[in-house]
């Protein structure tokens, strides 16, 4: 990130709901080794995240 404005700018963007995140995989938590994986490969694009429930 930047410093403290462009911090501020982007929290901005995202309650305005114009900034979306990509979301590469969603794994169950219960799969957080294969989520681990995938992070340290380097193959995703976007984020990582956990589907809980």
């Amino acid at each position: 990130m930047g410093d403290r404005a462009d911090f501020a700018g982007v929290l901005e963007l995202v309650a305005a709901g114009s900034l979306r995140s990509t979301v590469d995989t969603a794994f169950p938590l219960a799969n957080a080794a294969d989520a681990d994986r995938r992070l340290v490969s380097g193959d995703h694009f976007g984020k990582v995240v956990f589907s809980i429930g």
